[in-house]
């Protein structure tokens, strides 16, 4: 039986997240993060903590149609730092309004992972817009 290294496992929760908010399930998602996240999304004038992340992802996810949408993950950078893993991916795609709209999404993302009691979770992060392709 083979073991998949932290960075793996890291990377295949953030596979799992970008399905959970395709999904419209926001309890999965918000399961990845620790209780004392505090992350800096894009679209946002200041860090955020669990609970203004939450808000924010129903605000948005209340928007688009369950389901729809594609998007597609670029592995930039998956480094183990001690415990913790850090890493960077952008996201390109789209998303698509109940009312049938769709817009792109083009991203890069920045995670903290630590491994609690309670698995892999995210700590910390940023968003900013991918103005041009990754380039490890």
């Amino acid at each position: 039986m083979t073991t998949l290294s932290a960075e793996e496992q890291v990377w295949n929760l953030e596979l799992a997240s970008w399905d959970y908010l395709k999904l419209g399930d926001l309890e999965r998602y918000m399961s990845l993060f620790d209780e004392a996240v505090v992350a800096w999304p894009n679209n946002q004038p200041k860090p955020l903590n669990k609970d203004g992340l939450r808000a924010l992802m129903a605000g948005i996810l209340s928007m688009l149609q369950p389901g729809s949408g594609s998007s597609e993950l670029t592995r930039v950078s998956v480094h183990k730092v001690d415990d913790d893993v850090i890493v960077h991916f952008e996201v390109h795609g789209q998303a698509v309004t109940r009312a049938g709209q769709e817009f792109p999404l083009h991203e890069r993302f920045i995670h903290a992972w630590k491994n609690t009691m309670a698995g892999w979770k995210i700590i910390g992060g940023m968003g900013a817009p991918a103005t041009n392709a990754a380039t490890p």
